[in-house]
């Protein structure tokens, strides 16, 4: 089990696997309003290419 532990982390498993969890992160916030209605903090130009509308 450590070497394969090992050996998925000299390979970059997890920072890939990371990253797309990051960008399913931005695509699931960029679609998404604030839960509280009077707290809606502005979206960054880059998440906004992100949306669906």
């Amino acid at each position: 089990m450590r070497k394969w532990f090992q050996q998925m982390k000299a390979t970059g498993v997890f920072a890939k696997a990371a990253n797309v969890l990051a960008l399913a992160m931005v695509l699931y916030t960029a679609n998404t309003t604030c839960v509280w209605a009077h707290h809606q903090p502005e979206v960054p130009e880059d998440v906004r290419k992100f949306r669906k509308f």
